[in-house]
């Protein structure tokens, strides 16, 4: 007889972190940008989310409180609404609520 898995999300298990972008603005084609995220806790996982898609983009596992996640060689297809949540790395999964989103927009320039 199999048995069950029951997993446990404890979503908004931990308060919203802050999360920031830079340089702001419009990024030209091919230029970068770095999305920040920071919580008051250590120890815990960053998730980065894009509107639109269904899971995360990338995690890290900072050393401490912030997490950059930088995006080179920016293309016009990374335009979009990006937020973040973070989890406890270890023991039951527990999220964080996201983050209200930051908006990066990917653009040719003409001269």
């Amino acid at each position: 007889m199999a048995s069950a898995l029951t997993v446990f999300l404890l979503e908004g298990s931990y308060p919203k972190p802050s999360i920031s972008v830079s340089p702001g603005g419009v990024i030209p084609v091919g230029g970068n940008v770095t999305i920040r995220c920071r919580h008051q806790r250590l120890d815990m996982r960053f998730l980065l989310y894009k509107a639109g898609d269904g899971n995360y983009l990338n995690y890290t596992d900072p050393a401490g409180s912030e997490a950059q996640f930088p995006i080179t060689s920016a293309r016009r297809e990374q335009s979009g609404n990006y937020t973040c949540r973070y989890s406890n790395r270890t023991g039951p999964a527990a999220f964080s609520e996201p983050r209200d989103p930051v908006q990066i927009i990917v653009a040719e320039f003409t001269g």
